[in-house]
């Protein structure tokens, strides 16, 4: 068969001569197209292939073909292949591993194909930040491990040994092939999250999500084509920020020594804050951007504790929210949210022994293995242990009024900014030396810190403390265990 037809090159091609011709990375551009399609594709989807109108078996059809053929198209067949063969092995292991063990064959063998491909990176495109099928592989990872664990949980495990979130999610049957595959590969969420639960995204294809006076037409559906529309434009203005600004602005100037040289201790602090925020809006742009082609889709429908409707149920990230919190526990919990979900579920709360060290250890499974990553993890651990020693310290004396509340907040605000920004750069240098160099060259101010806190700030109990479980709308029923609680 001909190359280019078996590669699927001779269209990428006319978009790397669009991208050579703006200037811009070629897969970052085709990357933003096939996004721009999927946007358009799930608009089209829920107008023309409503759960009202078309079976079950349609929609999840529509869903798998679609993000197949995305898949094929941006990666190639041989990427695409490693995916589809990836799941494919997954789910005979779920069918006819051992019960009792199946959940950890599988979760072994997907981890392992992942961890095989992050090396296989660092040894060919060391560094090298590129669009590939690894990210997608990461995302296909975390579900394929949660259904499995999903599974063991219905079939092998008591009720009451559950937590209840557990029994939310447990499944009693594997769900068929056609939804498998749809789960792990829907054109919404196939590039950049998020990793939903399979309940959520089943419970959306069948358009039991709904309530029943908006299923039988007595209420009309809140509109998805406002919050689609709104976050897509957010994750353009960030999508142009960082084109924009990243063009004057680069987080890799922290780590060079000229830089370093020429520059005062609080411009490179303050130079580190702007350039981590120019980093991070290229994400913010894929998962925001995701999750309005969710929306777009109709994925992403429910309601809060007080019944308020909204579409934020396949929301993976809170960039205001992350950039504005006055805690690194709040900045955390709203970045990668369902992959921290994840990690809780699978890890956290399962493990006997250290639950922060299992959750850390899959966590860099998960994510690779480059020497940043490493450091910046763990680090955020103590960060995360240290800001709440100071809270529970320094707090209480700031709630006589509104403006010691506020001024408080503002405080803890500015001292967040700070850390995270600290503790990140390692993560965005991505190798360990250039992030020992970044910390090297604003004296180490954020380890300083933290040591100080963590040696001498006395350890004091919350005022009032109530386990709670690991999300909210997930507290519904009764019986079972609550989830051990991060803290404060």
């Amino acid at each position: 068969m001909d190359e280019e037809l078996l590669s699927v090159t001779y269209f990428t091609r006319q978009v790397y001569l669009v991208a050579d011709d703006i200037g811009l990375a070629r897969d970052q551009i085709l990357f933003f197209l096939v996004t721009v399609f999927c946007f358009v594709a799930g608009l089209l989807f829920n107008t023309i292939l409503p759960s009202s109108r078309v079976s079950t078996t349609v929609r999840h059809a529509v869903l798998t073909g679609v993000g197949v053929g995305v898949i094929v198209y941006i990666y190639g067949v041989v990427q695409s292949g490693v995916l589809l063969v990836t799941s494919l092995i997954c789910q005979l292991l779920m069918l006819y591993a051992p019960g009792a063990y199946m959940h950890i064959l599988v979760s072994v063998v997907s981890l392992g194909l992942l961890a095989g491909t992050h090396i296989y990176n660092m040894v060919y495109f060391y560094g090298d930040y590129r669009v590939d099928y690894t990210g997608s592989l990461m995302i296909i990872t975390a579900k394929i491990s949660g259904l499995a664990f999903a599974l063991h949980d219905g079939k092998y495990k008591k009720v009451e040994d559950l937590t209840v979130a557990q029994q939310g999610r447990s499944l009693k049957e594997f769900p068929g092939t056609l939804p498998y595959f749809s789960f792990l590969f829907n054109f919404p969420c196939v590039l950049a999250m998020p990793c939903s639960i399979y309940q959520e995204y089943e419970s959306y294809v069948t358009g039991d999500n709904l309530p029943e006076d908006i299923r039988s037409g007595k209420k009309a559906l809140r509109s998805n084509l406002v919050p689609a529309l709104t976050k897509a434009l957010a994750a353009f203005a960030a999508l142009a920020f960082h084109i924009v600004a990243g063009a004057k602005v680069s987080i890799i100037n922290l780590s060079r020594e000229e830089f370093i040289a020429s520059t005062s201790f609080l411009y490179r602090i303050a130079y580190g804050c702007v350039a981590g925020l120019v980093f991070r809006c290229r994400y913010y742009f894929a998962f925001v951007f995701a999750d309005a082609t969710c929306n777009a889709a109709g994925f992403g429908y429910g309601k809060d504790k007080d019944g308020n409707e909204h579409w934020d149920t396949a929301t993976n990230m809170r960039p205001l929210t992350v950039e504005l919190a006055t805690s690194p526990k709040t900045s955390i919990e709203n970045w990668n949210i369902h992959i921290a979900r994840w990690l809780r579920w699978v890890a956290y709360e399962r493990s006997p022994w250290q639950p922060r060290l299992a959750a850390f250890c899959l966590s860099a499974i998960w994510h690779g293995f480059y020497g940043g990553y490493l450091v910046t993890l763990p680090f955020a651990g103590l960060l995360g242990d240290a800001a709440l020693k100071l809270r529970r310290n320094i707090r209480p004396h700031f709630q006589g009024s509104w403006a010691m509340r506020h001024t408080y907040d503002h405080i803890t605000r500015v001292c967040t900014i700070l850390s995270m920004c600290f503790t990140c750069t390692p993560f965005m240098l991505l190798e360990f030396w250039r992030g020992f160099r970044a910390w090297q060259g604003v004296y180490f101010y954020g380890a300083i810190i933290i040591a100080i806190v963590l040696l001498t700030v006395p350890n004091k109990k919350s005022a009032s403390r109530s386990p709670t479980p690991p999300e909210t709308g997930e507290q519904a029923g009764t019986g079972g265990k609550t989830a051990k609680p991060h803290g404060e």
